[in-house]
């Protein structure tokens, strides 16, 4: 069995101590560096982000782009992830650290041309430059098997045409998104999760998001989708256009604010959150819309890496019918504070 091989990485090199020095203080250079043919030697490599409060990970550019020589597979896979007493729990009052984009930054971007597996948990990307005009959370160009889990993104400001998550490219498959929440408190976003291919429908799964404002939420671009791509169990509200699907893809138990969700009995509601003045999109006790409406996916849950069904807070879903909950957050009568299960992924200490 595949055993981890860590690196740490924090924007001014230390621990918490202020004293021990991290691996690296620049994601790139670990990419430059590191690269290695992790098949081989039965390893996961981790890249693991955390924030000493006198370093912050902020700015313009892309702070990682993996486009080195790694040879990767589904079980030899990259993680990039934080350390878990850093990640956020749903809502950035919860999160000890975040990356800040200030203009046309890019947190991470997949580009190489082949055997490039990654696995992406809890990053906390935050926007708030009125002039940024492409800001990603996760920039897919070229990639075999990626997936994107647990992962929050807000825009405070923009000057439009950003996506939280997207996924433009001439050669990639197996992208599966899940338990994400990107928010759009400015306007204009241009769509929080494209399905998109320069040519074609890439294969594609979009299960238990929720997004809220902007333009689009889920967008197919104009692309005639068939059966490659699966689109269950999300939420959105406010966007402009909820849904912006063609053809056929597979799609169950989305809820829209609009009348745009596939499922026609889910159109057309409004949801009531925990606190989403305060960017709490976790579901309200007392939901009757969201909560035990979502179908079971247990099955391709297990499927991922870290083969585990929880929601965004690791909160474990149920198994069975009328258990799941349709978006991000599974209900839990506690209220669901705090980070219950497997690490996952942010950046730069919040003031």
């Amino acid at each position: 069995m595949a055993t981890e091989r860590i690196w740490t990485v924090s924007a001014n090199g230390l621990e918490d101590d202020g004293v021990t020095v991290t691996d690296y203080s620049d994601p790139q250079l670990w990419d430059t560096t590191e690269a290695y043919d992790a098949v081989t030697a039965d390893e996961i490599p981790v890249l693991e982000f955390f924030s000493h409060a006198a370093g912050v990970f902020s700015g313009t550019g892309n702070l990682l782009t993996l486009n080195g020589t790694w040879v990767t597979d589904t079980t030899r896979y990259i993680i990039i992830r934080t350390r878990p007493d850093q990640r956020h729990d749903g809502t950035p009052a919860g999160s000890t650290a975040q990356y800040t984009a200030t203009n046309n930054a890019i947190f991470l971007t997949l580009n190489q041309t082949t055997n490039l597996s990654v696995l992406v948990q809890g990053i906390y990307f935050r926007t708030n430059a009125s002039a940024a005009n492409f800001n990603r959370l996760v920039l897919i160009t070229r990639a075999d098997n990626i997936w994107v889990d647990g992962c929050l993104g807000v825009f405070d400001q923009h000057g439009g045409n950003g996506s939280n998550f997207y996924a433009t490219t001439t050669r990639a498959a197996n992208i599966r998104f899940r338990n994400n929440i990107s928010i759009d408190n400015a306007g204009g976003l241009d769509s929080h999760m494209p399905v998109r291919d320069t040519t074609s429908p890439i294969v594609t799964e979009l299960y238990n998001n929720t997004l809220i404002g902007g333009d689009i939420g889920i967008d197919g671009d104009g692309l005639t989708l068939n059966s490659q791509t699966s689109i269950k169990n999300n939420i959105v509200q406010s966007a402009t256009t909820n849904y912006s699907l063609l053809g056929s893809p597979i799609t169950a138990a989305n809820i829209s604010s609009d009348a745009t969700s596939p499922q026609t009995s889910l159109r057309n509601i409004s949801l009531t959150f925990n606190n989403a003045a305060a960017d709490d999109y976790h579901l309200a006790s007392g939901d009757t819309d969201a909560i035990d409406a979502g179908e079971d996916l247990t099955t391709a849950f297990q499927a991922y890496p870290h083969a585990t069904s929880v929601d965004i807070d690791g909160d474990t879903r149920p198994t069975g019918a009328s258990t799941w909950d349709i978006g991000a957050d599974e209900f839990v009568s506690a209220g669901g504070g705090g980070f219950a299960g497997w690490p996952i992924i942010h950046l730069t200490q919040m003031c």
